[in-house]
């Protein structure tokens, strides 16, 4: 999954506080052999970081 700055997306940060959940979804995602479950993760948080953006 590639993010693009340089096309006006902005980056998603991950503070420390919250890196657990990361590594949980990415953990339950390679385990269980399904990259959607990394991903709705992923979007879930880009998304609500990045409100400002959107629409």
């Amino acid at each position: 999954m590639l993010i693009y700055p340089n096309l006006g997306y902005p980056l998603m940060n991950i503070p420390y506080e919250n890196r657990t959940s990361y590594y949980n979804a990415l953990e339950r995602a390679q385990v269980k052999k399904q990259e959607y479950i990394f991903a709705q993760w992923f979007i879930k948080k880009y998304l609500k970081e990045n409100k400002k953006y959107i629409g």
